[in-house]
């Protein structure tokens, strides 16, 4: 893959989106900067209304944390989902296997789905259940902070299409690949900074800000969404404190 990077373009959404004799850089800025009803990828009449049979879905995941670890670390968050929201704490869930990767498919593929089945080949073909939102009328996101070291990139092939309606893989992939060329290529700690951070910003700040745009682009509508911040807590959970203001405030 390779990406050419121009002169940015400033949008406000919302904002239609039209890519004739505009540069790939252009439709890069358009395409992941901002969410709307526009996307092409989401037929326009496919997304319904939400009622409360059919009620969103909202899944936010921190890799590499344990319940514990989430009690130290996020005091406000875990406040605010006993007290406000009465959350249900799973406190005997246990994980099925090592890293990231086997948990995930037992959680968001179907039963009947092989977890090995995207090992040697793409990973489109598994029954994922956010297929079965889609089909029942739902918009969906997939969003992750890394763009190799991800769950279906990690020593496996990814995707062929986009796995969801939304899905901010490339946006990290220009990311990286600007990186690599530019300032922090030299500077000390550089790596570990990239691993972290984007310019003035968290990684895992984006994917937030991505959802909102994707729940406010599609209020009232039927909603499936799955994020997870791989970059906040991997390898060392005491980063995690940082990222409680801004789960919390995610409500």
């Amino acid at each position: 893959m390779t990406i050419r990077h121009g002169s940015p373009v400033k949008i406000s959404p919302p904002t239609n989106l039209s890519c004739v004799g505009i540069t790939k850089t252009q439709v890069f800025e358009k395409l992941f900067s901002v969410i709307n009803k526009g996307n092409p990828i989401v037929k326009r009449g496919r997304v319904h209304v939400s009622s409360p049979s059919k009620l969103s879905v909202v899944m936010l995941g921190i890799d590499s944390v344990s319940r514990s670890a989430a009690i130290r670390k996020l005091p406000k968050t875990l406040k605010y989902l006993r007290e406000e929201l009465h959350s249900y704490d799973f406190r005997g869930l246990m994980k099925v296997a090592e890293n990231t990767y086997p948990n995930l498919v037992a959680q968001q593929v179907a039963p009947c789905g092989r977890g090995d089945a995207c090992i040697n080949q793409p990973c489109d073909g598994l029954p994922f259940i956010w297929k079965d939102f889609s089909a029942s009328g739902y918009a969906t996101i997939f969003a992750e902070d890394w763009a190799y070291e991800a769950t279906f990139t990690y020593h496996r092939p990814g995707f062929r299409s986009s796995p969801t309606d939304h899905y901010i893989r490339n946006f990290w992939l220009a990311l990286d690949e600007q990186e690599s060329v530019g300032i922090f290529k030299k500077a000390q700690g550089s790596e570990t900074a990239r691993r972290y951070c984007y310019k003035d910003a968290l990684r895992y700040r984006y994917i937030l800000d991505y959802l909102k745009q994707f729940m406010s682009a599609y209020t009232d509508q039927r909603r499936y969404a799955f994020t997870s911040a791989n970059s906040i807590a991997h390898q060392v959970d005491n980063f995690l404190s940082i990222a409680d203001d801004g789960y919390y405030d995610i409500h």
